[in-house]
């Protein structure tokens, strides 16, 4: 049986002598252990004593993590998964949260401890700013800022649990912003994806990339659309939903020539032969048609080449977010009839209207 940090020397005298060696990261603060003992010549009586140094280790230890550890990230990040802080968010945004723990928790400092059992009271503001620089220097900036967001949140949990008193080092810090990206997928790719999706016998596919070229949502609210949404008003169909993110209502016109596949369906709107989709079975689905056709689209690009879109045709802003429900302070504090159906389904023919016009130039180009 291996005794924990016991070691050995050899003595000039040919004897050998034993140790415990300590490494500082196991000794707790306050605590009256020692770096190194000296236990003698004789190897049973060595064991014996390094056998009981590391049994009063252990309960010192167990101890200090009862009064010193409840500021450590690894038992706030415990607490708060208990709260209905943690319960009440969505699915994906745990899943980013354990994700962002996971890396946080396996980071050692110099001196071997981990920065899960770090007391999180003893950051400055200028500490939380040298520890995001020191992972946007390895992870980058999109790594760094999801760090810094998640420590934020356990933070804020320990001041409404009492267990941090002032202010959160991690909030309300100026970190450097990612470029957004703005990947448009051109039209005749969206076309030829569709098309080929139809024939392939997979219409749920391009029933959900169709919607969303004119819809621009969010995917998690694509995959939730369901018939029983689905309104009338002035005679035209709307989706009538609240959006996932934002809990925004919004009504969003559907396409006439989509209205016939979308009334069609018994439950979920964009569904298979199995159901609704989760978010994994989605990007499944589409990978799948990728590798089977060479006709890649990534689905959540689709918001955003919609927006664009519609602000290309010539729609104001006010009622383009009418339908995509984006939540500009400034923008909704000015247009108060932002979230109307009859402001919505103008942008949706102001845009139907440009793109029919483009769609005629070229054929009378063409004649």
């Amino acid at each position: 049986m291996k005794i924990p940090y016991l070691t050995a020397k050899k003595l000039k005298s040919g004897k050998t002598a034993y140790y415990i060696n300590l490494p500082a990261h196991v000794i707790p603060e306050g605590s009256k252990f020692k770096r190194s003992y000296a236990l003698g010549t004789e190897y049973l009586p060595a064991c014996q004593t390094a056998m009981k140094l590391y049994k009063e280790l252990r309960q010192a230890k167990d101890i200090g993590n009862v009064t010193t550890n409840l500021k450590c990230l690894e038992f706030l990040w415990l607490e708060y998964k208990k709260s209905h802080f943690y319960t009440n968010i969505a699915p994906a945004t745990q899943k980013y949260y354990e994700y962002q723990y996971s890396y946080l928790a396996g980071i050692k400092s110099a001196t071997g401890k981990c920065f899960k059992d770090i007391a999180l009271d003893g950051f400055t503001i200028e500490g939380a700013y040298s520890f995001y620089d020191k992972i946007l220097n390895k992870k980058g900036v999109y790594k760094a800022q999801a760090c810094i967001t998640f420590l934020k949140v356990v933070y804020n949990f320990g001041i409404r649990s009492d267990i941090f008193t002032g202010n959160n080092p991690f909030a309300n810090l100026r970190l450097k912003k990612p470029k957004a990206k703005k990947e448009i997928i051109n039209r005749d790719v969206i076309k030829q994806f569709c098309q080929r999706a139809r024939e392939e016998k997979q219409p749920h596919l391009a029933l959900a990339v169709e919607l969303n070229y004119w819809l621009g949502q969010r995917v998690a609210d694509i995959r939730a659309l369901r018939k029983e949404n689905v309104r009338t008003h002035n005679g035209k169909y709307f989706f009538n939903i609240i959006q996932q993110k934002t809990k925004k209502e919004v009504m969003l016109p559907i396409p006439e020539h989509l209205i016939s596949e979308v009334l069609a369906q018994k439950d979920f709107i964009i569904a298979d032969q199995h159901g609704g989709f989760t978010k994994d079975r989605l990007a499944r689905a589409f990978n799948s048609f990728a590798k089977k056709t060479g006709i890649k689209i990534l689905f959540k690009q689709l918001r955003h080449t919609a927006s664009t879109a519609y602000v290309e045709a010539g729609v104001t802003s006010a009622a383009a977010i009418s339908i995509t429900g984006h939540t500009n302070t400034a923008i909704f504090d000015s247009v108060y009839r932002a979230d109307s159906a009859e402001l919505s389904q103008l942008a949706y023919e102001q845009r139907k209207k440009a793109e029919k016009d483009k769609e005629n130039e070229i054929l009378a180009f063409l004649q």
